[in-house]
């Protein structure tokens, strides 16, 4: 049986709002995190990620 990456898996196991949760265990991982471009790519985070995405035809259809 193979195992799927941990980068395929961890979108499953975890959503964004259980990542507060992820700190208990892996404080210094949960820090890097926070602080990283990966975290502040979202829409709400990111002022041209946002700009763009204003302007895209999904956004009209309210998919994201």
């Amino acid at each position: 049986m193979r195992l799927l990456p941990i980068a395929v898996l961890l979108p499953i196991m975890v959503n964004s709002s259980d990542l507060n949760s992820c700190n208990r265990c892996h404080p210094i991982i949960y820090s890097e995190f926070e602080q990283s471009m990966h975290k502040k790519s979202t829409i709400k985070d990111d002022k041209i990620h946002q700009a763009v995405w204003n302007k895209h035809p999904l956004k009209a259809k309210g998919e994201y």
